[in-house]
């Protein structure tokens, strides 16, 4: 039997299915969970960041991540915008979600 997409074959040659893989985004909000970062709001402020992100429209070009702690414990709530290494921290949760919302954006935050 010929292999297929030779000549004579009744399969013709055929790209292969995209394989199915993590999502793409654009920007990577990665916020800590750990514990003083936990204690300083940072899971309502995963939460608040989702929400806004879903609200304007950006799900596809933007995704947050939580994370194990950071390390960076007395900085708490530690959040971090990939790409361009933007750290977030000690900030009010209305601050950080304005400063992350103008980055995926890609305008000059408010204030």
């Amino acid at each position: 039997m010929p292999a297929p997409g030779s000549e004579g074959s009744r399969f013709p040659l055929m790209e292969p299915p995209m394989p199915r893989g993590p999502a793409v985004f654009d920007h990577s909000v990665f916020v800590c969970t750990g514990k003083d970062c936990s204690k300083a709001g940072a899971k309502k402020l995963a939460k608040r960041l989702e929400r806004e992100i879903k609200a304007r429209g950006l799900r596809r070009k933007a995704h947050v991540f939580r994370m194990k702690c950071t390390g960076y414990c007395k900085l708490a709530p530690v959040v971090a915008v990939q790409p361009g290494g933007c750290w977030l921290t000690r900030e009010e949760p209305a601050a950080v979600v304005e400063q992350v919302l103008a980055r995926i954006e890609g305008r000059e935050p408010e204030g």
